[in-house]
């Protein structure tokens, strides 16, 4: 089991869980999460995939709770917000750091997707032709 992190605006986890708000966790297993990040894969253009995160690679983005609280929904992407007397949320940075997420996801995507080589593989002789022989028909 994992903490995944949502960088969506919408999505149902096959009928578990509503997710609604960037920055949203969802508790999931491992295998199931794998599943739902990668989608159709890259050969589809991630077709189905959902956005989530792990919460390690989530939390190195660096979202405050305020941008998350403040900025979750795409509506609120307009401006930049005051809390209250002296705080200003730079809804650029936010922008910045959503944009570091999406990256840090496909990058992700990218990892998960390619499945280390075997190590059967790895103990193959070197010395060995690998070129296919070349057929002569008569």
């Amino acid at each position: 089991m994992g903490i995944y992190h949502y960088l969506g605006q919408q999505a149902n986890i096959l009928g578990y869980r509503e997710l609604q708000r960037l920055g949203q966790s969802i508790e999931l297993p491992d295998d199931l999460a794998r599943e739902l990040i990668i989608g159709g894969g890259r050969a589809q253009g991630w077709a189905g995939a959902t956005q989530l995160l792990p919460k390690a690679e989530f939390d190195q983005i660096g979202f405050t709770p305020a941008e998350l609280k403040y900025f979750a929904l795409p509506a609120s992407w307009n401006s930049d917000v005051q809390i209250g007397r002296t705080e200003v949320l730079s809804v650029a940075d936010f922008l910045k750091k959503k944009q570091s997420a999406l990256m840090a996801l496909h990058e992700y995507r990218e990892r998960i997707e390619t499945p280390d080589p075997s190590p059967a593989l790895a103990r193959v002789d070197p010395t060995i032709e690998t070129q296919p022989e070349e057929v002569t028909h008569v």
